[in-house]
């Protein structure tokens, strides 16, 4: 499954939606997009949805990591939703490796 990245701007808010999987295949395309985003400088917020991300490894952690860095620096606030979905992902995952 690839990674489907939905990116709409509402007023000063940038939403983001993340689709499917988060992997180093994908990490490297959703940066750049992420990136055109916040060259619009008039985006104070941003909103990141992660409801229907099914799966992240350690080069999408990257990328959230990447982006927190450039938004601190813009002094743009942001927030996510539906985290919970993708921890529970992670620890099912976890088990299966055990």
């Amino acid at each position: 499954m690839s990674l489907i990245s939905h990116f709409e701007k509402r007023e000063d808010v940038l939403l983001v939606r993340l689709v499917g999987e988060l992997d180093h295949h994908e990490a490297e395309q959703l940066k750049e997009k992420w990136k055109e985003q916040l060259a619009d400088t008039s985006i104070k917020h941003v909103v990141v949805n992660l409801e229907k991300l099914a799966f992240m490894d350690s080069s999408g952690l990257g990328v959230f990591l990447g982006r927190y860095k450039e938004v601190k620096q813009l002094m743009v606030k942001w927030s996510f939703v539906h985290i919970i979905n993708l921890l529970s992902v992670c620890l099912n995952y976890q088990d299966y490796l055990n």
